[in-house]
This record gives structure tokens, sequence and C-alpha cells, in this order.
């Protein structure tokens, strides 16, 4: 099973289970791995491979860690 049809199964069940934080993190990840697939279509490749779908996976990762940080050193509790 590739990473997109995981995705999809999970956010079924997501949505199944009316867990509206799942669902919402799924969705971000679709939404973000449709846009890479759309800046790819200039090179000739349909849909990204899995490896660059978990190299994206972990720039989102760093990109929500370092967020998180900025947030805890200007004292927000968001």
């Amino acid at each position: 099973m590739s990473l997109r049809e995981r995705f999809t199964a999970e956010l079924k069940t997501a949505m199944l289970a009316k867990d509206a934080a799942r669902v919402s993190a799924i969705r971000m990840i679709t939404a973000r791995l449709k846009d890479v697939d759309i800046a790819a279509r200039p090179k000739g490749v349909a849909a990204v491979p899995d490896d660059e779908v978990v190299a994206m996976l972990r720039g989102m990762v760093k990109s929500r860690r370092e967020s998180a940080d900025l947030y805890r050193q200007g004292n927000r509790a968001d």
C-alpha cells in the first residue's frame, strides 16, 4: 500500500470516528501532497514517489516544530 492510499484510508477512518484533529492533520498533509504533485508536473512526473513524500513530511514536521519553539520563546500558549 502506497503512502497516498494509506492517507486516504486513514482519512476515511478518522472521519468515521469523528476525530476532528486527525481529519484536519491528514487533510493538511494531502493538500501539501497535491501541491508537491502540481510542482512536479513540469518535470513530467504524474505523482511523486514515496521517498519524496517522506521528505515532504519531514519538512512539514520540521516547520511545525520550529513554529512551536518560537511560540514557546515568545511566551504564547497558542
